[in-house]
């Protein structure tokens, strides 16, 4: 039962937030590259920066934000990775 419950909020974790936060990220900011063109950045210009460096930072960012979560929601259902597991 427990381990359906994990489930069920691993799922929900990676489905609802993950997905959403890729989507929009990887494909919503690119809608707005054209506007932000016009204002420059370390000089690039700003869409452009974003579109290539900004969205990559993102990603790592929210994968480790994942990681923290998903580790988080293991100590709180008590639930261990298993033989030879690193985290104490």
């Amino acid at each position: 039962m427990q381990i359906n419950l994990k489930w069920h909020l691993t799922s929900r974790l990676l489905l609802l937030i993950m997905l959403m936060v890729l989507i929009i990220a990887g494909f919503g900011i690119h809608f707005f590259v054209a506007g932000l063109n016009s204002i420059q950045f370390l000089g690039f210009q700003l869409g452009y920066f974003i579109a290539s460096q900004g969205i990559l930072w993102g990603f790592v960012i929210l994968v480790c934000w994942y990681a923290s979560r998903q580790n988080e929601l293991d100590d709180e259902h008590d639930i261990t990775q298993g033989y030879g597991s690193q985290r104490q």
